[in-house]
């Protein structure tokens, strides 16, 4: 039983979370030095949004919007603290 639930709700939740959040990768697309922190942003968001729509409402195309929303979001925060912290870095370098 508890396997049968843990494919079924868990896997699934984690499955539509992340597939229907895919917009996420245009959100944290353009960075430079900063990919990796940018793409952190975005995978978060991501996660974020594809469970906080599959559990509100549970629709794909809710999941799909709210998803690719807060990766972009995470996209911009991540573009943003990825250039203060190479502003900050620049100024600790000379």
């Amino acid at each position: 039983m508890s396997k049968h639930f843990y494919h079924h709700h868990v896997h699934d939740h984690y499955h539509y979370g992340s597939s229907g959040s895919g917009g996420n990768g245009g959100g944290g697309g353009g960075g430079g030095d900063e990919g990796m922190i940018i793409g952190l942003f975005g995978v978060i968001g991501a996660i974020i949004g594809g469970i906080y729509a599959w559990n509100v409402c549970g629709f794909l195309v809710f999941i799909l919007g709210v998803g690719a929303f807060y990766g972009c979001i995470g996209g911009i925060l991540g573009t943003l603290i990825g250039g203060a912290i190479e502003i900050i870095w620049s100024y600790l370098g000379k």
